[in-house]
């Protein structure tokens, strides 16, 4: 297996087990197979394919979406973008927020119609994954540093935040539905 040129930053596996994606402080993303039937039975990866921009800026996080089809690409430089496993094609960007000099990680909804992530002020941004329109610019959430995590759970409608620095307690946000159907 050809390992990667630089440190390895993110790696998520498919939702089967079959392969995993990896990526690095040189911005290359590498996909990889499993061959479990290896030399003395202990096998391991296969690298099946190489993606690396010129110039490529280094990859903070990856995320699957659950469908498998596409894969959420952070890089350093602030950019967020939405690969297709199927084409190795980079298909939509989601734009608006900054990431600085901060390991933020983005991440898919439970039922991936939407993207998220934080930003290197504390704000919170929120898109359609489909069409990457923005649904939620920035919205400060009372974080006293940048929001480096959102993880949302897969059985209620439930945000958790992550944020860097002293003082940051965990912020959990949710979805109320009243809301939505009052008048106002």
């Amino acid at each position: 297996a050809v390992g990667h040129g630089s440190r390895v930053n993110a790696v998520v596996w498919s939702a089967d087990g079959g392969g995993c994606y990896s990526a690095d402080a040189l911005g290359a993303i590498k996909f990889w197979e499993a061959d479990w039937r290896g030399a003395g039975g202990g096998g391991g990866l296969k690298c099946i394919q190489t993606l690396k921009k010129e110039g490529g800026a280094a990859v903070d996080s990856l995320s699957l979406h659950p469908s498998k089809r596409r894969l959420l690409v952070q890089l350093r430089s602030g950019a967020l973008i939405g690969l297709d496993t199927r084409t190795y094609h980079f298909s939509t960007r989601y734009v608006g927020h900054s990431t600085g000099e901060y390991h933020v990680r983005a991440g898919y909804s439970p039922d991936g119609r939407l993207v998220f992530s934080g930003d290197a002020k504390g704000g919170l941004h929120v898109w359609v994954e489909e069409t990457g329109a923005v649904l939620l610019e920035g919205r400060a959430i009372g974080l006293l540093g940048p929001l480096l995590q959102v993880a949302w759970s897969p059985v209620e409608h439930l945000v958790a935040c992550a944020a860097f620095g002293p003082g940051n307690a965990l912020i959990t946000l949710a979805h109320d539905s009243r809301r939505e159907n009052s008048s106002g």
